[in-house]
């Protein structure tokens, strides 16, 4: 529609002020604490482009958390924070989403993606 070939949905809606750091600095909210709101971004951006390929960002530290991003709608997940405990958790999320699929007669990830709006 508009030359969008892809959205990546970073997590938004909080923001904390160290009080102890130079002026400018600031963090935010990451991690299974912001998953519930990414999710909810995925789900109603998807529902509104649903031809728009969707990168869901924010909490993802499990087969089954990227499992729920791709339901909402996501076509990809991004792992970040997890990998600050476990480097290899990218590819543990990758091994268990196999397993996850195998044991829930799913084929293909593109089944997924989305199926929480059918």
């Amino acid at each position: 529609r508009l030359g969008v070939s892809a959205v990546g949905l970073p997590p938004v809606g909080a923001l904390v002020v160290p009080l102890h750091q130079l002026p400018g600095c600031r963090g935010g909210l990451s991690g299974p604490a912001i998953r519930p709101v990414a999710v909810r971004a995925v789900f109603d951006t998807h529902e509104a482009l649903p031809d728009v390929p969707i990168i869901g960002v924010g909490g993802v530290a499990s087969a089954v958390d990227a499992v729920e991003f791709l339901m909402a709608g996501a076509s990809a997940f991004q792992v970040g924070t997890a990998t600050f405990a476990d480097p290899a958790a990218p590819a543990l999320i990758l091994r268990d989403l196999g397993r996850w699929c195998d044991n829930h007669g799913v084929a293909h990830l593109g089944e997924l993606i989305g199926a929480a709006h059918d």
